[in-house]
């Protein structure tokens, strides 16, 4: 079956650690065209992953070539502009996360891809790890008690982090444990003076389970971890950390206190070795292709990135909070 051939647009230091290597691995893709404003870096980059044409202007590329999808990794200020043109010009579109800068923004994407019919996928990639998705398979059936989650990051002061990156572990939660109906969020000031996002959120989720959500920025250490029981089994997660360590992750699950099945851990399969593997890159690649050949629409589309980004913003405003649902 012939490759499918796809633009990127936004070709900056996120496609050039994580998502480029993941897409040179994945054999049903064939990399057409690179689209970035900063010409130098863009021929660069193109001549690394050899990919034929290059552009500075997204209009230009979405006019010229025939793509039969296209990744949209740009600044969160230009995410509701360029995947709204891609979708409007019949592309499967692949979308970084956050889907806009708010929720305002995400019901527009929704709008557009309603009016549309174009598939979309949001790159919430831990719901693509295969991990994650190895706990989803054994929860399947299963009553959630309880589903949380930590995420610690190293002297990251940015504001937006809650609605930037944390929105990752916000959505892991809603895949693994199901919607969020209810938050109650307690903050601190960092200690050094320098301010940061220190928070966490009580989560009660529709179907009865309760979780906790830890979100650190100015501490030692990155990390990010998730935890989920049910009434007879109990799943571990420690993500990897990306280009920043060798560490691949863990994961285990256990039902009864001695019987632990482990995996992923020092048996990584070859093919998952490598960055944008076990963080779930390369299975969103994968899925991005199964649904354009399958003519059917993606579950992590636009519509349920939208409860993400509401689930963020209540946790954002602090204190008690209902979670809206659309």
């Amino acid at each position: 079956m012939d490759k499918l051939r796809a633009g990127i647009i936004g070709a900056g230091y996120f496609a050039e650690a994580v998502h480029l290597p993941a897409i040179s691995r994945n054999r049903d893709i064939e990399m057409a065209a690179i689209c970035r404003r900063s010409e130098a870096p863009l021929k660069a980059t193109a001549a690394k992953y050899g990919i034929p044409k290059t552009y500075t202007d997204y209009r230009e590329m979405l006019e010229k070539e025939t793509l039969d999808a296209v990744y949209v990794i740009v600044s969160v200020n230009m995410t509701l502009e360029v995947a709204t043109a891609c979708m409007e010009a019949g592309i499967p579109t692949l979308l970084e996360k956050p889907p806009g800068k708010d929720s305002a923004e995400a019901r527009k994407l929704c709008e557009v891809a309603d009016r549309t019919g174009t598939l979309n996928i949001v790159a919430f990639n831990r719901r693509h790890a295969p991990m994650a998705r190895r706990v989803k398979a054994l929860m399947e059936g299963r009553k959630i008690r309880t589903a949380s989650a930590r995420i610690l990051r190293y002297h990251r002061y940015e504001s937006e982090f809650t609605l930037g990156t944390a929105v990752h572990p916000m959505d892991t939660l809603r895949y693994l444990g199901g919607d969020v109906v209810e938050v109650d969020t307690f903050g601190s000031e960092a200690t050094d003076g320098k301010g940061g996002t220190n928070h966490t959120s009580i989560l009660r989720y529709a179907n009865g389970a309760v979780g906790q959500l830890t979100v650190q920025t100015a501490c030692g250490v990155s990390h990010e971890d998730y935890e989920v029981h049910a009434e007879d089994v109990s799943a571990f997660i420690t993500m990897p950390q990306g280009g920043f360590s060798d560490a691949v992750g863990r994961f285990e699950f256990w039902q009864g206190p001695t019987y632990p099945l482990k995996s992923y851990n020092s048996d990584v399969p070859e093919a998952y070795r490598g960055p944008g593997m076990m963080d779930g890159i390369y299975d969103e690649d994968a899925d991005l292709v199964k649904h354009i050949r399958a003519g059917t629409r993606s579950p992590n589309d636009v519509h349920d990135a939208l409860k993400t980004m509401l689930l963020a913003e209540a946790i954002a405003k602090g204190g008690p909070q209902k979670v809206a649902q659309k």
